[in-house]
């Protein structure tokens, strides 16, 4: 296992057992929300699509959604019963 290997897996997992973001402008991308719902990033694009994720701010052409954003969208789904993410397998 190489060094690299190594860190970048610390990495991930310090991030997707974290529960609250390492400092108060951290932000998720695509692939980084995608990481913490445990789904793959076509389901991320999928629920922005059908309007089911907050809106994601645009700087560039980067897409971005606040932290805080996202813990509040999901404590709100938590508090109505619904789960962040569900069966989103095309059906």
């Amino acid at each position: 296992m190489t060094s690299r290997f190594l860190l970048e897996s610390i990495i991930v997992t310090s991030f997707i057992t974290t529960d609250q973001p390492q400092s108060p402008a951290a932000s998720y991308n695509y692939v980084s929300l995608a990481m913490e719902f445990g789904t793959c990033e076509r389901t991320i694009r999928r629920m922005v699509l059908r309007g089911e994720l907050p809106a994601p701010i645009r700087i560039g052409r980067s897409v971005r959604w606040p932290a805080s954003v996202i813990r509040a969208w999901v404590q709100d789904r938590a508090a109505a019963g619904i789960p962040a993410t569900g069966d989103y397998s095309g059906s």
